[in-house]
């Protein structure tokens, strides 16, 4: 599927069901802000990382209940409850066991492959910073200046120094950050399928052969093969909505947006593969049964995903 009917797709979906696709948004705001409003020092630190690890297994909730608002659309939307129910119920131990492991292997890869740029750009701050301080003491001992001298006439340039050390020290953390981000950043694009395949194949409807966790990396990394650019595209194509999100109102209406965009655009990438899955029903079978579900249905009716 082109690009330009993957986005078409999800504005027609997140338009006609705006409550399906806002909802796990909402969640996330919220608990975002509960985090924010820990503020004893003491325990900020598992405060983190409890936030990461909430942030972690949200994520692969909201991957599963977005796939069934992909696929069936009318009926996430009908028996929206029913569909939450199923994101935390279908083979849930075992997708978070996946999603949280392969968490940790990216942030250990991402700390791993910056390390040596950490590393030297700590010891460049250190040599500079101590080559200041030689160059300095050589130059009081040269002149024979005492200390009440340096306080008296030199207070000008230690502030000038001062402040230098400390602009050299933010640059250098700012770049670091900046090459940690876009490692963090090609290891997600390498592997961004990873968390749409366990959800389809270790699901208990899953009829086939289940994937072992190192399975599951080594087929997202495959099957992202010719296809990174097209996935880095989508986001380059959304640059004009990012924009508008400086207001922050348009969030509401680009995250799930995106959200549909991306998921869409996985389930494509998994349909074209045909091996995370055998669900005993082809897509077209599937859709059949789904449409005549949706005709008999009533408003209080509870359906099984």
């Amino acid at each position: 599927m082109e690009r330009y009917e993957v986005k078409r797709k999800a504005k027609d979906l997140v338009t006609e069901n705006y409550l399906t696709w806002i909802l796990p948004v909402l969640l996330g705001i919220v608990l975002n802000y509960s985090f924010k409003l820990v503020k004893n020092e003491d325990i900020n630190f598992y405060v983190s990382i409890s936030s990461r690890l909430v942030t972690t297994i949200l994520g692969i909730l909201i991957v599963k209940y977005y796939l069934a608002a992909v696929r069936t659309p009318e009926k996430v939307h009908y028996h929206l409850w029913d569909a939450i129910k199923y994101a935390f119920t279908d083979a849930l131990g075992p997708r978070l066991l996946y999603g949280i492991g392969f968490s940790i292997i990216k942030f250990v890869m991402s700390v791993l492959i910056a390390a040596p740029f950490l590393v030297l750009a700590w010891l460049k701050m250190a040599t500079d910073i101590n080559l200041a301080v030689l160059t300095k003491a050589y130059h009081l001992a040269v002149s024979g200046s005492s200390m009440d001298t340096l306080l008296t006439t030199s207070e000008t340039s230690q502030i000038e120094e001062l402040f230098g050390v400390i602009f050299t020290i933010a640059l250098i953390a700012l770049v670091l950050f900046a090459i940690w981000g876009i490692i963090a950043l090609i290891i997600e694009i390498l592997f961004a399928p990873f968390d749409y395949i366990i959800q389809d194949n270790l699901s208990t409807s899953n009829r086939g052969q289940k994937m072992g966790f190192f399975q599951a990396i080594g087929k997202s990394y495959e099957m992202m093969k010719g296809h990174r650019l097209e996935y880095m595209m989508i986001f380059v194509s959304m640059i004009g909505w990012y924009i508008t999100c400086i207001i922050v109102l348009p969030l509401l209406y680009v995250i799930p947006y995106q959200s549909a965009i991306i998921t869409i655009w996985m389930d494509e990438l998994i349909k074209a593969d045909g091996t995370i899955a055998d669900f005993g029903m082809t897509t077209d079978e599937a859709v059949e049964i789904i449409a005549a579900e949706v005709e008999e249905a009533t408003g209080n009716q509870d359906y099984e995903f």
